[in-house]
Parts: C-alpha cells; sequence; structure tokens
C-alpha cells in the first residue's frame, strides 16, 4: 500500500467526531464505524501508511488520547496500547530531528543507507539547515553532504509527488531542494536522451566487461564506505579512550626525543624545523633536566586525574539526592501525599532512577519536576495509558527515558496540562491541609513563573 498524507483539515475534522462520542455508554452501529476508521488511520501512521506532516504530530495524539477515552473494556485496553506506541513514535520522530541539528549525526545518517532512506521531509530540511549553518566543517565535507541530501530527497520526492495533498503539504521541502516536478521531468527526459544517443548494436560484448568492471569497482567502494563507516562508530564510541592513549603515547615520545638528544646525531630536530645551531653547549644538561620534569609531569598528571576522579564522585555523590527545601514543588507534593516523608522518598526513588539512566532529564526537567507531574497523573488520571507507564517505572519496569521527560513536559509546572478523563472528576487536597501548608503553597504559587 502506498504511502498516503492526511492534511490538518482532515485530522480536525477526525478528531471533533471522535470526541462527540465522550459520555456515551452505548455506541450505536454508525459510531462504531466511526471509531473503526478512526484505529486504522492511528495504525497506518504506526505503519508509515499514512503520513502527517511535523506541525500537525499533536493532532494526532490528541486523537489518540479522544480513543482511548471514548472507548470501554476490552477496546479501551487496546486503545491505551495505541496510544503508548503513538507516543513513542512521536517522540522518536522528535529525537531525531534534535540529532540532526549536529553535522557529524548527519553525516553518519547520510553514511546508512537504510536511516537516510528513513529520513522524513521535515528531516532532510532540518539536516540541510545543519549543513548550511555549520561554520567548523570544510566546503569539501559540506558540499558531500549536501549532494547526498539532494539525493535522499529525490527518492522522497518520488513517492509524494502523485499526492497533490502530499504536494501541498511539503511545499519548503519541495522548494528548498528544488524538486518542482517539471524540473524533475525535464532531467529524467534528458537522462533519456543521452541513453538513447549511446552507440549500440555490436559493442554488446564490451558492454557487459564494462559492466562487469562497473560492479566490481561498486563492491569494493561498498565495502571502504562499510569499512570507515565501522571505523568512524568505533572512534564515537570510544574517543574519551583514544584520548587518553593519545596523551600517553605523546607522553613516551617526548621522553624518547629527549633521550635521543644524549645522541650526537647530526638531525635530531628535523622534522621540526628547530634551529640547532644556538645553544647547543648546555644540550646534554638541558635534556637531562628536561627529562627530569617530563617524568615529574607525567606522575603529577597521573595523580591529578586520580584526584579529579575522586573530587567529582564526590561532588557527584553530595550533590545527587534532591532535598526539601520548601518551594512550590515541596509545598505542593506535601499537600497531595500528606507527609514530608513521602514526599523525600519520591524525591529519592527518581534520584536512583536517574542515576541508573531509567530517566534522563531535558528540558529544564528535574527531579521535583517529575515527582510533582508524576503525582498529578496518579491523581487526576489514575486509568489513563501515560500514569500505567508512570507506575511501571516506579515499580521496577522499564520504559523509554524520553517519552518520559515528555509527559513530564506535557504536564507542565502547575499540573494543568493533566485533564481529567471525565469533567466530573474533582481533585482538591488542598482545603485538608494545615493552615501554614497553605499559606506557604499560596506564597509559593504567587512567586511561581509559569
Amino acid at each position: 500500500m502506498s504511502k498516503y498524507y492526511v492534511n490538518k483539515t482532515t485530522l480536525e475534522m477526525i478528531l471533533g467526531g471522535q470526541r462527540s462520542l465522550l459520555g456515551i455508554s452505548k455506541l450505536h452501529e454508525q459510531d462504531l464505524v466511526f471509531v473503526q476508521q478512526t484505529q486504522n488511520l492511528l495504525n497506518n501512521f504506526l505503519e508509515d501508511e499514512a503520513e502527517v506532516t511535523y506541525s500537525d504530530l499533536s493532532l494526532v495524539e490528541d486523537l489518540a488520547y479522544a480513543l482511548q477515552n471514548t472507548s470501554h473494556g476490552e477496546a479501551k485496553h487496546k486503545a491505551e496500547a495505541l496510544l503508548k506506541k503513538i507516543l513513542q513514535k512521536i517522540e522518536l520522530r522528535q529525537s531525531t530531528l534534535n540529532k540532526l541539528k549536529d553535522i557529524n549525526f548527519v553525516a553518519f545518517t547520510l553514511n546508512n543507507k537504510k536511516m537516510a532512506r528513513a529520513l522524513s521531509p521535515e528531516a532532510l530540511l532540518v539536516a540541510q539547515k545543519t549543513v548550511n549553518q555549520d561554520q567548523s566543517a570544510s566546503l569539501k565535507f559540506k558540499a558531500r553532504l549536501t549532494q547526498q541530501l539532494q539525493s535522499f530527497a529525490l527518492l522522497q520526492y518520488a513517492e509524494i509527488k502523485s499526492s497533490k495533498q502530499a504536494i501541498d503539504a511539503n511545499k519548503e521541502f519541495i522548494d528548498v531542494f528544488n524538486l518542482r516536478h517539471k524540473n524533475v521531468v525535464i532531467q529524467q527526459k534528458n537522462n533519456i536522451s543521452k541513453s538513447s544517443s549511446l552507440p549500440d548494436a555490436k559493442p554488446e560484448k564490451r558492454n557487459s566487461f564494462f559492466s562487469f568492471m562497473k560492479k566490481a569497482k561498486d563492491k569494493v567502494l561498498k565495502t571502504l564506505d562499510n569499512v570507515r563507516h565501522n571505523i568512524k562508530v568505533f572512534f564515537y564510541r570510544h574517543e574519551p579512550k583514544i584520548a587518553v592513549a593519545s596523551f600517553a603515547l605523546l607522553g613516551l615520545l617526548g621522553n624518547k626525543l629527549y633521550k635521543m638528544s644524549d645522541n650526537p646525531s647530526p638531525y635530531p630536530y628535523q622534522n621540526f624545523g628547530i634551529n640547532t645551531q644556538k645553544n647547543q653547549t648546555p644540550m646534554a644538561d638541558t635534556a637531562n633536566i628536561s627529562q627530569a620534569k617530563t617524568a615529574d609531569f607525567v606522575k603529577e598528571a597521573q595523580k591529578m586525574a586520580v584526584t579529579e576522579n575522586k573530587t567529582e564522585e564526590s561532588n557527584s555523590l553530595s550533590s545527587s539526592k534532591t532535598q526539601i527545601t520548601g518551594d512550590y514543588f515541596d509545598t505542593s507534593l506535601e499537600i497531595h501525599l500528606k507527609s514530608k516523608e513521602k514526599v523525600q522518598s519520591l524525591y529519592d526513588k527518581i534520584d536512583a532512577l536517574a542515576e541508573d539512566g531509567k530517566i534522563k532529564f531535558d528540558n529544564g526537567t528535574n527531579t521535583k519536576k517529575y515527582a510533582h507531574a508524576f503525582t498529578m497523573y496518579n491523581l487526576i488520571r489514575p486509568n489513563s495509558a501515560e500514569n500505567k507507564i508512570i507506575q511501571n517505572l516506579l515499580n521496577g519496569g522499564k520504559e523509554n527515558p524520553e517519552l518520559i521527560n515528555r509527559l513530564v513536559l506535557k504536564a507542565k509546572d502547575n499540573g494543568t496540562g493533566v485533564k481529567p478523563d471525565s469533567p466530573s472528576i474533582q481533585t482538591s487536597n488542598f482545603d485538608s491541609a494545615n493552615v501554614a501548608l497553605q499559606q506557604q503553597h499560596l506564597k509559593n504559587l504567587k512567586s511561581l513563573s509559569l
């Protein structure tokens, strides 16, 4: 099945119809048909058969939430599982766009044909912008990346040019890469005319020979590209170790050069362009002193490295635990969880998850914001797919760290991003809190910058 684009108007129409079913316990036959159409659209989006622009991803997310809220029984479980997959796919798409802001990741992706072939028009636009704005890479390197991007943009255009909706949704992509249908057709005609002007008839054997040679050449080049790609991946993964090894080798090389100064070679500094005609008399003393200094420097460097590591570990251990300081998040959580001990326990659990790498703070999030968001989801949407993900994480399960961070950002600092499943849900623990805590929380609430 070929990929088709769903525009903003269509998504808004389907979302409005799905939300109109909220609160209806028994759906009519025509309603069930509409629900099935919504499920098909979301499944096609997951399977990359239905495509939407980046700016319309929030509508797809809202549609998945609406389907979950209007489903009942076994259908609700399926809708929750579908919502979880939708959120993960949207997060992956956002993560890819963020990574493509680094020119090294752009080069890494374009050297992997499978990854490059999967880049969306929006991703190719971000990669092109990254290459154009980079000031550190050489012109030759940027030119090669630009050529690769143009090639993969042509492949993308071949998929979307047959759909008017796709053309309308990707006008910027088509303009930036100069992919107007007319230009592509002319290019294809030129290629056909060139191929038809080549002599045919007898050179069949010669053509087969050149074809064999070309295949052999392509195979060798492909092997070399794979080797270069593997070397690059190895370097990215082991860059710190390579740096340490290089430092050690430089120390040994320096020590060796100082030792060579004792040997009256006529070309001791030939490769370094140093004038050896001056200050030759004290050469031996200088070499001995320099050698001693080099040895001391290596020892001191090793001591400093050990000391720095210990200091970093000590600082990390001392600052890793989040403390209650009486700010907005502390008072809000104490009101909802009923005690400071429970608040501190939740902070400690989230700190431990961060230490283990199971969550990753990003875009301004921290332990207190995570704790507040987790509590809001548990109070306001206890049966939602988001809360099940959060509770599974807190109980030792494994979830996507980027998805968790996205849920925390969506909740917002004051919790207004967490919408109740039903308008009848009322969650307020403020009235039952003591007067001092109420006054402190109101003071914190006024000073909170939202």
